[in-house]
């Protein structure tokens, strides 16, 4: 979604026309999810995922989203998060903006090494599974 995609997107949300729907890989940018060709192929194939139509009501309630609470109101539980460094899909300093605002649970970051956003290739996609055992074990010994 996009300056113009986001308000188009609630201008559509009117009873004509909030059923139409739109490939995700048009209302946003799915083309740069994963870094590897044969994984984006597969992707743009599964209609659960980068190849799912969402309707302009979907678009709309999903562009004007508000949390429940605020990041520094966050208790729940610890926080992992594992940054691909080739991500071009959320930059590590936007996730940094709400993860440096969180203080009454622990945060850790585990940068990916050679990953894109979705890292099918080593050594992220290893990296990221050693962080997730290494995290629960943490969490639940």
């Amino acid at each position: 979604m996009s300056r113009v995609g986001v308000p188009l997107a609630k201008l559509s949300d009117i009873p004509l026309l909030r059923s139409l729907s739109l490939p995700m890989w048009l209302a946003s940018r799915m083309l740069i999810l994963v870094s590897n060709s044969d994984a984006l192929k597969d992707f743009l194939a599964d209609r659960s995922s980068v190849g799912f139509w969402a309707s302009m009501h979907f678009l709309s309630t999903y562009s004007s989203y508000r949390p429940t609470f605020e990041p520094e109101d966050f208790d729940v539980c610890p926080v992992l998060l594992t940054q691909p460094d080739q991500d071009k899909w959320t930059l590590l300093h936007l996730s940094e903006l709400i993860l440096s605002r969180i203080k009454h649970v622990s945060v850790k970051t585990v940068e990916l090494e050679n990953a894109g956003h979705y890292p099918p290739e080593d050594p992220g996609l290893q990296q990221m599974a050693d962080a997730v055992i290494e995290f629960v074990h943490q969490i639940a010994p």
